[in-house]
């Protein structure tokens, strides 16, 4: 009787076949539990491992779905796969937590910023050993910083992720105008 009731699981999956010898059934069949599976298991592990923040989770997005798909179409054992994908999802949060108590341990795996302009001044050499051009990064000062050009930037970094953000110099306020007229004292300040 026992072997009757494993041999539905082992028909069912195709579990024991060849990739090729998989029935379109079979592979549906693997399809949705290891997408379930799939779900199941990154919904568990952490929110960053879908985000894409930094190489230290693409890395780990694209292995997973190198690893799941051997599931489905057959080329990886499926119960085998599926443990390696939550190991795979364990060792990635245990990193991740190791590496939010360690700062060196987060930037060993997932970097630094580095920074492309410091008070209106662009940072020439990080901007070649970056690979960014002048026009890349006057466009990102665009998007992200909403200013017009990379003077008006007092610090712009190439973060962690690989986007570039900018933060708008803060300019000192100076007075442009002092007047006093019928016992009232008018100040006029430019801002910046």
């Amino acid at each position: 009787m026992f072997d009757e009731i494993w041999r539905l699981p082992v028909d069912a999956f195709g579990l024991g076949r060849q990739p090729l010898d998989l029935s379109a059934g079979q592979v549906a069949l693997r399809t949705v539990v290891v997408y379930m599976f799939g779900l199941l298991a990154v919904r568990l592990a952490d929110r960053r491992v879908l985000g894409k923040n930094t190489a230290f989770d693409v890395v780990v997005g694209v292995v997973l779905g190198s690893v799941l798909s051997r599931a489905i179409n057959g080329t990886g054992a499926l119960f085998a796969t599926m443990t390696g994908v939550t190991v795979l999802l364990a060792m990635h949060w245990m990193l991740g937590f190791a590496s939010s108590h360690s700062r060196k341990l987060s930037s060993l795996l997932k970097g630094k910023p580095r920074p492309l302009i410091r008070d209106g001044q662009i940072l020439w050499e990080e901007m070649r050993r970056n690979h960014i051009s002048e026009g890349d990064l006057e466009e990102m000062v665009r998007l992200r910083g909403r200013l017009a050009h990379p003077k008006e930037v007092g610090l712009a970094c190439f973060e962690r992720n690989g986007e570039i953000s900018a933060i708008p110099r803060v300019r000192e306020p100076r007075v442009v105008e002092l007047g006093v007229r019928e016992g009232v004292q008018t100040i006029r300040i430019e801002l910046g």
